[in-house]
């Protein structure tokens, strides 16, 4: 009897250390099957054994030759409607809802179970997207996330049956033991792919934009470390796609024998050997806090970008006291939180509930039935474009998202959501600014191209200077050629308030062309077009259906 077969679906062929655990932890619960790795766009071979991926766009001819008994997707933050996956793909090429709506196409087109292994959902879906969200997710077999926060996220599209289980990496020391890991480190030493190390401290970061001050306050911990704590550090990058080498060499002493760098790359076993041979992980890797807590080693996790996949984390392992969302308080919790104890129990339950949520996916591949529906109308497709023809972004029109820089860029928690007065096409309203505040970002009605006239923004009657990105004239107003436009301002300790007023009309996406051919520009502007749902959603199906 052959083997039942599984496509999983995921981003396989980057090198980001999480990523590349994934298919690793899931063929260990499912042995029995044959799996097959899909991915954006194929090949990479990243994973430690060098398994073959394939490019999503394979996945229905695969499915043909194969015939697949379920398609998984995940895990990752995949839940999602943007462009960007990951810097090294091309986004004509490839966008997140490719990775995610064409496996649930064609499971319904072949009757084949879709199943979700615990993907994280990054972002708010604004309300013209949260039908089509609902109309994919209720049309799945089985859908489970990674955190409550992804939940939540999903239950304001009205999606139902969504379960939630931890992330199934925090499994990964029932797979891997810690005297088999220790051994792999050593041979590591020896072929002087790291360097010889005991007592250490594992320390990475991804390259993000951060000042002086912000290097500085690191460096005060690393040699806090060394000459208090008397650990070494061990600087190695997790997300090569990331670029981490690149932060990482600001911290490389080659004078300091107490600090030390992995210079060459390392697949995704061979990090883990690493992290669980260690005293301990500091970091913006999720995954690499992840690993590190399953080998109950200590763990800071650097979190000053505010992303939700890290505090969920946090929450789930109930250590949010780690979390460093200022970086000038990270010595003060690394001396008051790092050596705390983990808690067995809690471990012990995130097993159980990993080990039941695998159960479950075979439960769901096992009972549904293989029969192709031969009379399969697309009812989904015909519905989701129904639904892209009625969208209305009238909806948008009474919201606009106001983000403050506190001096560590805007992010996601520093929001406020402000309600709109509306006359004809004037929209106004008072925006209240807290204490401390550097910088504005006002985002008029996301998701839309609008054009303008009349902005204003005053604090006690002075006007405001403002700048925004990717605008142009055309005859009697402003366009904002961008689907997520934004007004930057500077503010000082004096402004407590702005009046904001502007006379605004916003251009439904499929009529966003007329406007651009009275452009000279016309192909550049067109790719503005091109990053809407509406366009991607479109050209997804018609590619899928075979039309041009």
């Amino acid at each position: 009897m052959s083997k039942k077969r599984i496509a999983q679906v995921g981003t396989f062929d980057v090198e980001n250390y999480g990523d590349l655990l994934f298919p690793f932890i899931f063929k260990h619960y499912f042995l029995d099957y044959e799996i097959d790795l899909f991915s954006p766009v194929g090949g990479g071979n990243f994973l430690a054994n060098k398994e073959k991926v394939y490019g999503i766009k394979d996945l229905e001819k695969k499915h043909l030759e194969r015939k697949y008994d379920a398609i998984v997707i995940g895990g990752g933050d995949l839940i999602r409607v943007d462009s960007f996956v990951a810097n090294t793909y091309n986004e004509k090429i490839i966008n997140t809802l490719s990775l995610w709506i064409l496996p649930i196409l064609i499971g319904k087109k072949y009757n084949i179970p879709v199943l979700f292994n615990c993907p994280g959902v990054p972002y708010h879906f604004k309300k013209f997207e949260r039908k089509i969200i609902k109309m994919l997710l209720d049309n799945v077999d089985y859908l489970a996330v990674r955190d409550e926060h992804s939940r939540l996220l999903l239950e304001e599209c009205d999606v139902k049956k969504i379960t939630v289980f931890p992330d199934t990496v925090l499994s990964i020391d029932k797979i891997e033991n810690k005297e088999k890991l220790s051994k792999l480190k050593k041979e590591l030493e020896k072929k002087k792919k790291i360097p010889e190390i005991d007592n250490y401290i594992v320390f990475q970061h991804s390259n993000i934009n951060v000042n002086s001050s912000y290097i500085n306050e690191i460096k005060n911990l690393l040699n806090l470390i060394i000459k208090e704590y008397k650990y070494n550090i061990l600087l190695m990058p997790i997300g090569y796609v990331h670029n981490d080498i690149d932060f990482l060499n600001e911290f490389k002493d080659v004078n300091n024998d107490n600090i030390k760098i992995v210079d060459e790359k390392l697949n995704p076993i061979e990090m883990l050997s690493v992290i669980a041979s260690s005293c301990g992980y500091i970091g913006t890797s999720m995954h690499g806090a992840v690993t590190s807590y399953a080998y109950d080693k200590p763990i800071l996790l650097i979190n000053t970008d505010n992303l939700y996949k890290r505090s969920g984390l946090l929450k789930t392992i109930n250590r949010e006291e780690v979390e460093i969302k200022n970086i000038y308080s990270i010595v003060k919790i690394f001396k008051e939180h790092f050596f705390d104890k983990t808690n067995k129990k809690i471990k012990s339950d995130i097993d159980k509930q990993i080990n039941n949520h695998f159960e479950n996916i075979n439960k769901v591949i096992k009972a549904k039935s293989k029969k192709v529906d031969d009379n399969f109308d697309f009812n989904l497709i015909v519905s989701m474009f129904d639904s892209l023809s009625k969208i209305n972004y009238e909806d948008e029109q009474n919201i606009i998202n106001v983000y403050f820089d506190f001096g560590n860029d805007f992010n996601a928690f520093d929001c406020k959501r402000v309600k709109l007065e509306k006359k004809d096409n004037n929209f106004y309203c008072k925006i209240d600014i807290p204490e401390k505040v550097k910088k504005i970002r006002i985002d008029p009605f996301e998701g839309v191209i609008v054009g303008y006239k009349n902005l204003q923004l005053k604090s006690k009657d002075i006007d405001l200077k403002y700048s925004i990105p990717n605008q142009y004239f055309l005859v009697d107003k402003y366009y904002i050629f961008s689907t997520d436009p934004n007004i930057y301002v500077d503010v000082n300790s004096s402004i407590t308030s702005i009046d904001f007023s502007i006379d605004l009309e916003i251009l439904s996406n499929h009529k966003i062309v007329d406007v651009l051919n009275n452009l000279v520009k016309l192909e550049e502007y067109k790719l503005m077009y091109e990053s809407t749902i509406d366009y991607k959603l479109r050209n997804i199906i018609k590619k899928f259906l075979g039309k041009k």
